[in-house]
């Protein structure tokens, strides 16, 4: 996942944005870690 956000550069996506797109990422893996059988 850091990878891919890496290669964007900050021009399409700001510091600012880049932060809350990391954050939902994690929330998101954590969700399906958490709810897989």
């Amino acid at each position: 996942m850091g990878n891919s956000l890496a290669k964007i550069d900050e021009e399409t996506i700001p510091p600012a944005y880049r932060t809350m797109i990391w954050d939902h990422m994690e929330r998101v893996a954590a969700m399906l870690i958490n709810t897989a059988p």
